[in-house]
């Protein structure tokens, strides 16, 4: 007969107590899945209420696919935003009645602007906002639940010897399950802090951008100032940002009055993009009192 490993009656207790907090806890990262995307709704629509009123260009689109027969498009729009400068965003929207032609490029739509916080930036002034129901998320969550009291019940019927729940230690299957499934689910928001509150409706308009969460972000959007600036150098560092490498950048930054402000500035770059980099004349959009949050756009005539 196969000899078990087993605890003591106290470890086992803290092992079960340790296990029964992991299996939750993977629970509620599963269903943060189904959470955020109401919350984003929440978000937006209180946006919509009190945001200040602002009118956006759309400077061009490109078709994503279909959701529900509609097509789902990416906008890069142009706004001016609540300091006073220009600013370029991508959005996503499901266009319900394209024969209207409503984001032909050109066109002006209705933005509501945060005024009260970051997340979101902005919301359409009358769009409807819904969440994505994700019912396979619901399955999944079932499932997780199912398997986390299944592999306790069989452990405890194969191992357990009429001893309780004395079979359970650090190794134990029940035990390990949770700690990889925890690992695995917070990778994305390790490998990439920014993505930890992603908005998959709202990103960056420019280039290149260089920021740590999507409170940056909307800052950013919301109280960047924009400047003509000129990308001195560029060289790759050491460092990954998750899938990227990380490229640091000197450059210079026009001034209205005085000499021209330098800084140096660290970007994830995707290495399919590497062979589109170069020195030059860029638009940016920075933050002053953050040198570290800042877009930019390559020009036109570079």
């Amino acid at each position: 007969m196969a000899s078990t490993i087993s605890s003591t009656p106290t470890v086992a207790t803290i092992l079960l107590v340790v296990g029964t907090i992991l299996w939750t806890l993977q629970s509620l990262l599963i269903a943060s899945f189904i959470t955020k995307p109401r919350k984003h709704v929440k978000r937006h629509k209180k946006v919509q209420k009190s945001g200040k009123l602002v009118q956006a260009k759309v400077l061009s689109y490109e078709k994503m696919g279909e959701t529900e027969g509609m097509p789902k498009l990416e906008l890069l729009l142009s706004f001016i935003n609540l300091a006073g400068s220009p600013t370029k965003v991508k959005l996503m929207v499901v266009d319900s009645k394209p024969h209207e032609n409503r984001y032909e490029p050109g066109n002006y739509i209705d933005l509501r602007l945060n005024q009260n916080g970051f997340n979101p930036p902005f919301a359409l002034a009358s769009a409807s906002y819904i969440a994505d129901k994700r019912l396979w998320v619901w399955g999944w969550l079932i499932f997780n639940i199912a398997y986390a009291v299944g592999l306790f019940l069989i452990s405890y019927k194969q191992h357990s010897g009429r001893n309780g729940w004395l079979f359970l230690h650090p190794a134990s299957p029940w035990m390990f399950a949770p700690v990889t499934g925890i690992a695995l689910l917070a990778l994305p928001a390790f490998i990439s802090p920014a993505s930890k509150n992603a908005d998959d409706i709202i990103r960056p308009g420019y280039a290149l951008s260089s920021m740590y969460s999507i409170l940056d972000f909307g800052e950013l959007l919301l109280y960047g100032h924009a400047a003509p600036g000129e990308i001195l150098n560029y060289a790759q560092t050491s460092v990954w940002q998750g899938p990227d490498p990380q490229i640091r950048f000197d450059i210079s930054i026009k001034q209205e009055y005085g000499e021209p402000e330098l800084l140096s500035s660290l970007f994830g770059v995707k290495v399919a993009d590497l062979h589109k980099l170069r020195t030059g004349g860029v638009e940016v959009l920075y933050l002053p009192n953050k040198k570290n949050v800042i877009m930019l756009d390559y020009t036109s005539d570079h």
